[in-house]
């Protein structure tokens, strides 16, 4: 009894403090305001930066994080944080938090599209933080992206379930408006008279029902079927494919380790400009058809880009090997493009201290991912065009490999995308044109 009431105790003086803590915070924000609405910025800024260190959670830090960079929206400031922020950038590419920073200052802005590309990279720097995951859905919301905003979710919450009270308040599910019930307007009645009563009839007592006679039966014994033989168990798949919506594989896994994210075909526009005219990681799922059967997923979609359209159609077939992926890209006008590819992301803390490798003459050929981003300007650190098959080993010991179809003129290679201040390796298909 004594240890069931300590615990009592010790858990309602952490509700209590956790409460308390929420007020004093929401106290710290209103003395910031009204230092900031004071000319006193820096001190407001300060003030909040305090704050954030006393945080528990990234989510609350982040809060307060963001509370910091609307000061500095509303004094015109932000495109000044900006830069700063930008020019620290250089000195530490792969800060997450910085990179999440910058994100939500273009958010302020109105920029969607570095917003985006800021959260993105902040992911890739720290591909297993909930909370990046989560405000990149809250990103995905704000654009009627809710396919894309769902997958976010999902891996937001995988990475950190104590988020699910913020995921659910970001989902916003439709508001349900009932609508009143019309009554029926009173309507004054006169009194009416009771009723007549009749004399009643003396009721019949029912008879007893007398039970049916019943012959002497003999005993019987009860057939017994043979089972037919326990089936044995099925093989678990040692690898997970997780697909999300538009057909492209959001995240590969082996043994429970993540491989790569990203799976996708992409059109280059001529010279290699930026943004790609389609990439299946950010095409809506809005005109996409999914059937299933036999194992088999079947996508057929179209999309728009700068005024051209595609059709496409993607196999995805899962054994217990492996899975195959096919796709057929159909041109719906004369698009100009530099490549047609498939692309997969590998992020750099997967990879670390992991090797690739090729296969050649049905030998392995490991070698070490690189150190440091190539000094060149081109980011690619490995090509071929004989498309042998290629794969990579993790940190964690597991592996994937790629088993490439042999097309005309088609090529690949490996790429370190660190160049571009992204914390990934990249492997990319390219088809012939």
């Amino acid at each position: 009894m004594h240890h069931k009431k300590i615990v009592a105790m010790t858990l309602v003086a952490l509700v209590a403090f956790a409460v308390c803590s929420a007020q004093v915070e929401e106290e710290t924000i209103k003395e910031a305001r009204r230092l900031a609405s004071d000319g006193k910025l820096n001190e407001a800024v300060a003030l909040l930066n305090e704050a954030v260190k006393r945080q528990e959670h990234i989510w609350n830090a982040h809060l307060l994080k963001l509370e910091t960079l609307k000061l500095y929206h509303n004094a015109g400031k932000i495109e000044e944080r900006i830069n700063t922020m930008r020019t620290a950038l250089t000195q530490r590419p792969y800060d997450a938090e910085l990179l999440w920073s910058l994100a939500q200052a273009y958010w302020l802005s109105g920029d969607m599209w570095n917003a985006l590309c800021y959260l993105t990279r902040a992911i890739g720097a720290a591909p297993t933080v909930g909370a990046y995951y989560a405000w990149l859905g809250k990103a995905y919301m704000e654009l009627g992206m809710q396919y894309h905003a769902e997958a976010a979710f999902e891996l937001a919450l995988r990475y950190d379930p104590t988020l699910l009270p913020v995921v659910n308040q970001l989902r916003r599910p439709p508001v349900v408006v009932k609508r009143p019930e019309i009554q029926p307007p009173i309507q004054t009645q006169e009194p009416q008279k009771p009723p007549e009563q009749l004399p009643q009839k003396p009721q019949e007592q029912p008879k007893p029902i007398q039970p049916p006679l019943q012959e002497p039966t003999q005993p019987t014994q009860k057939e017994v079927k043979p089972q037919p033989p326990a089936q044995p168990p099925q093989p678990q798949r040692i690898y997970r494919a997780e697909i999300a919506p538009n057909g492209s594989i959001a995240r590969f896994s082996v043994k429970g380790q993540l491989c790569f994210i990203n799976f996708g075909f992409r059109v280059a526009p001529p010279g290699w400009g930026w943004p790609p005219m389609f990439r299946q990681v950010d095409l809506s799922a809005g005109n996409v058809k999914r059937e299933e059967q036999d194992g088999q997923i079947t996508i057929t979609g179209q999309a728009t880009s700068n005024g051209s359209s595609i059709k496409w159609a993607q196999t995805i077939t899962q054994t217990d090997d492996g899975v195959t992926v096919s796709y057929e890209l159909t041109p719906l006008d004369d698009i100009k493009m530099e490549s047609v590819l498939i692309e997969a992301w590998i992020p750099n803390p997967v990879v670390a201290e992991g090797q690739w490798f090729t296969v050649i003459g049905g030998r392995m050929q490991l070698k070490p991912f690189p150190e440091k981003p190539p000094q060149g300007p081109s980011p690619v650190f490995f090509t071929s065009n004989t498309l042998e098959p290629v794969g990579w080993i993790t940190k964690a010991g597991v592996g994937v490999l790629f088993e490439i179809e042999k097309v005309p003129n088609a090529f690949w290679w490996l790429q370190d995308d660190r160049t571009y201040g992204l914390n990934f390796f990249e492997l990319q298909i390219h088809s012939g044109l």
